[in-house]
């Protein structure tokens, strides 16, 4: 997973690097969230060497 954190917002994301196009957002102490997929449905099976 790659987490981000916006100073300004607040809003926190998250994304899977295992299945690209994954991503999950909340803005804490909100009821903001949500899910998003863009993806093709492959795994990411190179994983391993990009880390």
């Amino acid at each position: 997973w790659s987490v981000q954190y916006e100073r300004g917002s607040g809003l926190v994301q998250i994304r899977s690097l295992k299945w690209p196009g994954m991503a999950f957002f909340h803005i804490p102490e909100t009821n903001r969230y949500g899910s998003l997929y863009c993806g093709v449905g492959e795994e990411n099976k190179d994983l391993p060497f990009m880390l």
